[in-house]
C-alpha cells in the first residue's frame, strides 16, 4: 500500500502578489501526474504585469510540490513565460506541456508560435510537448487540413527539432477515430476525457466517475486507428465538477490511484475553480472542476491511499 499525503492541508488565501503559504507541510512531491492551468482569465482587472508574475510564481510553488507536468492551453498573457521562469527559479523538475491556441485566427497562432519557440530556447529541457489547439476539430476552430499543416510545420521547426520536443494536439475520441490522417501526423495523441459528460448516473460516488474515465481510456486505446498507430497517449483533461468535498476527494483519490495502476499519463482538470466561466450545461458546473477553490484552499480533504 502506498500513501500519498496530497493537498490535504488547506492553503492560506493567496494575496495578490504574496506567496502561497501552507498551514501544514502535508504536501508530498509529485503526488499526481499533471494538472491544467489557465490563469489569464482569472486575473483581477488591470493587474500590473509584475503582480501577474507573482501570482503565477506563487501557484508554481504549489505545482512544484504536487505534480510532474503542467499543461498550458496557450502562451497568452505571458503566463507560459511566467510559469517557466518560476519553475526554473525553483529548480523544479516539473515539465510543461505548452499549448498554441488556434481558435482566433492565423495572426494569433503565429504570435503563439513565436512565443513558444522563444520559450523553448530560453528554457531548454523544460518543455515536455507542444500541442496545436485544444479540441480544434470538435469545436471546428479550423479545417483538419489546416490543423495538420500547423502540426507538420511545427514538427519541422528547427528549434523544435533541435530540442526533440514532441508535437500533437488534444481533442476528443471521435476527432481522432474519424481522422486517421490526424493520428498519422502527431507525435503523441492527446485525448480529453471528461466523465461528467458521459452516462454516469447523477448522484453517483466520485469513484464511479473515475472508473468511467478508465473505461473510456481503455476503449480509446483499443480503437483500431489508435492501437495500430502505437503512439504515446496523453490525457489532456480529466476531472469532476463538484464543490462537495467528500465527493471530490473520493473522485480525486480514485483517479490518482487507478491512473497510476494503469500507467496513464494524465493532466488533472484543473488547478483552481474557474469562476470566470459561464455555466451553460446542466451536466457539469464548469466553475467547480478545480482542485483548489478561488482563494487557494484545497478541495481534497483526506490522505490519498493507494
Amino acid at each position: 500500500m502506498k500513501v500519498f499525503a496530497v493537498l490535504i492541508a488547506s492553503l492560506l488565501p493567496l494575496a495578490l502578489a504574496g506567496p502561497a503559504v501552507l498551514k501544514t507541510s502535508a504536501l508530498a512531491p509529485a503526488v499526481f501526474n499533471g494538472v491544467t492551468y489557465t490563469p489569464v482569465s482569472s486575473f483581477p482587472a488591470n493587474v500590473p504585469e509584475d503582480q501577474k508574475a507573482a501570482i503565477v510564481a506563487a501557484d508554481m510553488s504549489i505545482v512544484n510540490l504536487s505534480v510532474n507536468y503542467l499543461r498550458l492551453y496557450s502562451t497568452d498573457g505571458n503566463c507560459a513565460g511566467y510559469a517557466l521562469d518560476a519553475l526554473a527559479t525553483l529548480k523544479s523538475n516539473v515539465k510543461v506541456h505548452i499549448g498554441l491556441w488556434v481558435a482566433d485566427g492565423e495572426s494569433r497562432y503565429q504570435q503563439e508560435l513565436t512565443t513558444a519557440v522563444a520559450l523553448i530556447k530560453k528554457y531548454p529541457g523544460r518543455v515536455a510537448s507542444l500541442s496545436v489547439g485544444n479540441e480544434a476539430i470538435f469545436h471546428t476552430h479550423l479545417p483538419i487540413g489546416t490543423l495538420i499543416g500547423y502540426i507538420n510545420a511545427l514538427k519541422a521547426n528547427p528549434a523544435v527539432k533541435a530540442a526533440n520536443i514532441p508535437v500533437g494536439t488534444f481533442d476528443i475520441t471521435p476527432s481522432f477515430v474519424s481522422n486517421p490522417s490526424l493520428v498519422a501526423a502527431v507525435d503523441f495523441i492527446g485525448i480529453n476525457i471528461q466523465p461528467d459528460y458521459s452516462n454516469v448516473p447523477a448522484g453517483s460516488p466520485g469513484s464511479a466517475y473515475a472508473e468511467n474515465f478508465i473505461s473510456q481510456f481503455q476503449a480509446f486505446q483499443k480503437e483500431p486507428v489508435i492501437a495500430e498507430a502505437k503512439k504515446p497517449i496523453i490525457v489532456g483533461e480529466v476531472g469532476h465538477a463538484t464543490n462537495d468535498l467528500n465527493a471530490f476527494t473520493n473522485f480525486f483519490q480514485s483517479t490518482v490511484c487507478l491512473a497510476a495502476k494503469h500507467k496513464i499519463n494524465y493532466n488533472y482538470f484543473e488547478f483552481r475553480n474557474a469562476m470566470w466561466k459561464s455555466v451553460v450545461d446542466d451536466k457539469a458546473n464548469v466553475q467547480t472542476f478545480g482542485i483548489l477553490t478561488p482563494d487557494t484552499v484545497s478541495k481534497v480533504r483526506a490522505a490519498i491511499v493507494c
